[in-house]
Parts: structure tokens; sequence; C-alpha cells
């Protein structure tokens, strides 16, 4: 580098940054020419470290005002180019390979570079924030306005370049954040005293709102976001902050039940069809609403919308907050693409459910994707078996328990055949309760009946009916009637009633007995043990009334469901 003529100048304001600093400044020192270091009050190891980088260190007295600091740090760089950074800042790889000579090819009218910032909001890196913002300009084109959250006043013209600075200075402990909320919140109340106009009282509104929300007093961003939401209706044009507002607001009061929550995210998405944001939390509200439907048709559009912001992020000025719930989408467009039979979505996305790193959200997708599967056809276990013998895996593997009861139900019921693996891994999953047991016993192995030789082998069935009852009984005829014919299960019947004397039994009994004669096409019979059992159990006549009605009126088609049925799902 030519020291004695600087191409790219980095300008920087620091106070007490000796954990940030050098990771900084390392990222940066192989393609600047020249750091420019103004302290406004360090007590700790902040200048000793800049020291090792440069000797252009300047000293201001901090007067609560960020832009005053950052137009003193301007006039020192003398590249042609200034860049300015925070310490709590990171070049990527991206950015020191390429972005020297992209400067360097610019055309001489254009002073102004955006540069995209992806955040970090904890220290595993997962959960991010993308922005892009005015960052370097060519020297003597740029000021800055207003004491907290400065604003650059630019000339233009403006490029973007696509190279990501990381930002780590939202990643606070608990005692940094209550320091960094106390500052800033007032210094925003201070300027909000002389703000201009309603669009400025909006911005710094926003950033009000978004400063509270670490506030250990709930209540205090709530009365703001209420405040700048009734402002906003008042104008024809808002800054683009206030569609990260319209989102973060809006998912809140969804998340309490609050309609004026839809109508912020209809707002964002009608200003911004270009904001991943709305469509994030359309997907989101419509998932927990059980509307699959609508769920899937946003959380494809999330994916469009965020892979065109993503490809060109250098582009999009104000923040992508929905990135941190990229997972959870991916987690809903498995669950619905399920729903809706999408292959093409399932398999784009499940990678993403089985390499989820909350393990608390990978249990909220298992337990949701197996509530797909206990509904679904053999046919359906068969085209998406893969899938579930991978989720299967993941829960097993992660030690994550799921509803079993409904999803081997169904399974029985359907005759689901399911792979060797799938076989292993199901047995391995601890049952609540014995019939849970016998259900999953009967899933893997669909041709056997377990109900005496297995399930009942410790159990007499008097017993077993005893324990169970009336439940027991449409469980036990259930499972019975598809492996005994017809007249053996009336005979078995007709044995129970004989042991028992309770009226509502008896019922029962006799509703199955006049389902089993329907099997029969015995229309008399099954009408008159319809009707007996209405008479002695009036619980079970609000099934029975259709059939009968049902009955009454055919002549020919006798293809009419029992009520067993019905029993199956109510019990």
């Amino acid at each position: 580098m030519d020291k004695n003529k600087p191409f790219l100048s980095v300008a920087m304001i620091v106070k007490d940054e000796e954990n940030n600093l050098p990771r900084c400044l390392e990222s940066l020192k192989d393609f600047v020419d020249e750091f420019v270091i103004v302290d406004t009050g360090s007590s700790d190891r902040t200048v000793e470290i800049a020291k090792k980088y440069t000797d252009k260190i300047y000293f201001y007295q901090w007067n609560n005002d960020f832009s005053a600091a950052r137009n003193y740090s301007l006039q020192f760089p003398t590249g042609e180019w200034v860049f300015i950074v925070d310490a709590d800042e990171e070049a990527t790889e991206e950015m020191k390979k390429g972005l020297r000579d992209y400067l360097k090819k610019l055309p001489k009218d254009v002073n102004t570079v955006y540069l995209p910032t992806i955040s970090y909001l904890d220290w595993s890196f997962e959960m991010q924030e993308v922005a892009s913002s005015a960052r370097i300009f060519r020297n003597g084109t740029v000021r800055f306005e207003n004491i907290v959250h400065n604003q650059a006043i630019y000339q233009p013209k403006v490029d973007y370049a696509p190279f990501s600075l990381l930002h780590y200075g939202y990643i606070w402990t608990r005692k940094l954040k209550q320091k960094k909320h106390a500052r800033t919140a007032n210094l925003i109340r201070e300027h909000l005293k002389q703000a201009k106009d309603i669009n400025e009282k909006v911005y710094y509104l926003v950033q009000l709102y978004k400063t509270e929300t670490v506030s250990p007093h709930y209540w205090s961003h709530v009365r703001v976001g209420w405040e700048i939401a009734n402002l906003i209706t008042k104008v024809q044009t808002v800054p683009t902050i206030a569609l990260e507002f319209m989102y973060i607001f809006g998912m809140e009061l969804i998340s309490n039940q609050i309609k004026e929550g839809e109508k912020l995210l209809n707002a964002c998405l009608r200003l911004a069809p270009e904001y991943p944001d709305p469509y994030c939390g359309f997907a989101i509200k419509y998932f927990n609403e059980r509307e699959y439907q609508k769920a899937y048709e946003f959380a494809k559009e999330y994916f469009r919308v965020l892979d065109a912001v993503m490809a060109e992020k250098e582009k999009f000025t104000w923040t992508i907050n929905s990135l941190k719930e990229r997972d959870k989408i991916a987690g809903i467009m498995v669950t619905t693409a399920l729903e809706m039979d999408d292959k093409e979505y399932v398999d784009k996305y499940l990678d993403e459910v089985i390499e989820m790193k909350d393990l608390n959200l990978k249990a909220t997708f298992i337990g949701a994707i197996m509530l797909v599967f206990s509904k679904k056809s053999a046919e359906f276990f068969e085209k998406y078996g893969y899938v579930f013998e991978k989720i299967l895996e993941i829960a097993f593997t992660n030690r994550i328990g799921f509803p079993m009861k409904d999803l081997l139900i169904n399974m029985v019921k359907n005759r689901v055949v399911i792979s060797e693996r799938a076989i292993s891994l199901l047995k391995n999953f601890p049952v609540s309760n014995k019939l849970e047991f016998w259900l999953r016993e009967k899933a893997i192995k669909p041709d056997y009946d377990f109900v005496y030789s297995y399930f009942l082998s410790d159990t007499p069935e008097d017993n077993f009916l005893d324990i169970y009852g009336i439940p027991g009984l449409v469980f036990l005829y259930y499972l019975k009637k598809d492996y005994y014919e017809p007249e053996n299960i009336i005979k078995w019947l007709h044995s129970l009633s004989k042991k028992t004397e309770n009226a509502l039994f008896k019922g029962l009994i006799e509703a199955l007995i006049g389902d089993t004669y329907l099997r029969l096409k015995n229309v008399r019979n099954a009408l008159n043990y319809y009707k007996k059992a209405a008479q002695n159990n009036p619980l079970i006549s609000k099934f029975i009334k259709p059939i009968i009605e049902d009955l009454k009126t055919t002549l020919i088609d006798l293809d009419i469901d029992g009520v067993a049925d019905d029993l199956w799902k109510y019990y």
C-alpha cells in the first residue's frame, strides 16, 4: 500500500472498546491505507490497542452527540474514500478480497457507497438481521446529523456494493443491555423534543420503540408502539424504518390476539411488497391458527421474496428482522407442504428442519409434522415414508417425544406399511400406557392379531372392560371387526350383554350389534338393535338417529357407515 497517497481511510469513534477493537482492526488492516481513530473518553486499553495500528489517534470530549463526534473524526482522513466503521464490526473475507478493487472501478460521479451489515443477535450466530446503509464516501462529501442514531447527509450518485460487514454489537450482556438502554433512550427523547417534522418524529419514535424493547419495563415499549401506530395513520408516506415497526409491533399485537396487528402487517405488505417480513408474519399467524393453506402460501412467498433480497442485500436499506425466524418458516413450509401434498417444497426445506439448532423449535415441528401423518392414508405414508423416517430419526437422536396415540391409531386403521428403519426407531419411543404400547405393536405388525395373543395375555377381557369401560369396548370392537367374521362378532357381543346389567353398556353393545348386521346388509335386524340401543343408552342416540333415518329411506344402497366410527372418534 502507498502510505503517501492513501486511497481508502477508515474513520472510527470509540470508547471502551478493548474487547472489540483488535478483531475489527485486524480484519481491516490488509486493505485499508489509513486508520483515523477518535476516542471519546475510554478508561480501558482502547487507546493502547489503537496505537498498534495507527498514530492518527485523536481525542474528543463526549457531549452526548454522536453526530458531533462523527463529524469531528471526518476532518482527519486523507484518503480518496472514507469508510465509516464501528469497533464492534468486522470485515468479511469477501470484503477483504474485493472492496478495494471495486472502489477503484467506480465512475467519478459516484460519491456514496452502501454496504450490507449482518447483525448477529446471539453467540451461536444463528439469529441475525440484515440491513444496508451508506458507509463509504468520497472524502469531503458527507456530514452527520442528529445526536443519536446519526444520519449521513451525503451526495449522489449512490452505488450498492455486495460486501458485507459483520456486526456483533447486539449481543449484549444483561448489564450492558441496561446501560445502553438508559443512555440511548434518554438521547432519543432529547432529540424528539426538537424533531422538525412528522417523518423525523416517526423515525426517532421507532428507534425509541426498538430501544425500549430491551427495557425491564414491558409497557414502556408498548406505549411507544401505540403512539407510532396512531401517528402513521395521519401521514401519506413514512420513513422505511416504519416498515420494521409495522412488522415487529404487528407480530406482538397478533400474539396477543389484537386485531390491529393484522392491519399493520397488511399495511406493511401494501407499502413494501418486496419486504420479506410481513410474509413471515402472516405465515406464522396462519400456522398458529391451523389455517395451513394460507400459511403454506405465505411461507412460499416469504422464501421467494427473501431469496430475491439476499441476492442483492446491499440495496435493501432497512432491517430484515425476519431472518431470525427463517428456521421457523422452514418448519412451517415443510409441515404445510406435507398437508398440501407438495413434495417439491417438502424436499426443498426438510434439511433445514433436521438441522435446526433450537431444540424447542425442532420439537414443535416434529410434533406438527407427526400430526399431519396422523391424518394421512397408507398411500401418503408410501409417498413420504422417507420424511417419516427422518423425523423419527431426529426425534430419537435429540430425545424429543411427541403425542403418539393419534398417529398409531391412524397407522393401525389404514394398515400403514413403514420401513424397517422406521420400525426400529418407533420401537424405541416411550409410550404413556399399555393401550399405546399395543397400538404401536399393531402398527408395526398390521397383519398379526394382538388382541388376545399380546394385549390381553395378562389382562383378561372382562378385566380389561372393567378398567376401560365403554371406550374399551369400542376399542375392542373396532379392532375385532376387521379380523373376525360378522357372525362371530355378534356372538361375542351377545355374550358380553349377558354379563352386564348396566343399561348404558347394553345400549352400546346393541348399537355395535346393529353395526354388524348392517355389514351383513340385514336392515331389519340392524334397525331393531339400533332402536334398542337408543332406548337403553340415550347418550349415543345422537349417533344412531341419522343412521336409522338413512335406513328408513334407502331401498338399494346400503353403503352406510355404522355408529362405530363416530363412537371411536368420540371416545
